[in-house]
């Protein structure tokens, strides 16, 4: 599991609740910050119980969501965003393996958020905190095409 901002992270599938770092478990029974959990598996149960919101985007590995989908969890993130407020939420994305569509999906967040002003910028930054994130053609493909589609 990597720190990739402030409050974010990108990981592999969590197991359960005991593969979380200790200062999100501290935040969380603080009751000082919630976590919304977002799932790019299709192939994995949810596991960590500890989220108040969990958010899943189906996918195989391999293989970008859909942009109706990708659209459907960035509304629901969003709403999540205004009703409890940036400054009291941790974000988790993870797939499989925390390397190519939980990256994909993030950077894609990351911009909506705000944080940064493109994709690009955005996975430039993911890499220098987890080495292993990787976009593959599918993925830069869909981040492009998501950003013709999120202007509809």
């Amino acid at each position: 599991m990597s720190k990739v901002h402030d409050n974010w992270y990108l990981a592999s599938y969590p197991h359960d609740d005991s593969v979380l770092p200790k200062e999100i478990k501290e935040q969380i029974a603080n009751k000082q910050k919630i976590l919304v959990l977002v799932d790019l598996t299709c192939e994995h149960p949810r596991q960590v119980t500890s989220c108040s919101y969990y958010i899943n985007v189906p996918s195989w590995d391999g293989h970008a969501p859909s942009l109706e989908d990708m659209k459907r969890a960035m509304f629901v993130f969003n709403t999540i965003r205004h009703k409890e407020g940036d400054d009291k939420i941790i974000v988790l994305v993870h797939c499989a393996f925390g390397k190519g569509r939980s990256t994909m999906f993030l950077c894609a967040l990351m911009v909506e958020c705000g944080l940064f002003p493109t994709w690009l910028e955005a996975f430039e930054h993911v890499k220098k905190h987890r080495s292993i994130a990787h976009l593959g053609y599918e993925f830069r493909s869909q981040l492009d095409h998501w950003k013709e589609f999120n202007k509809k």
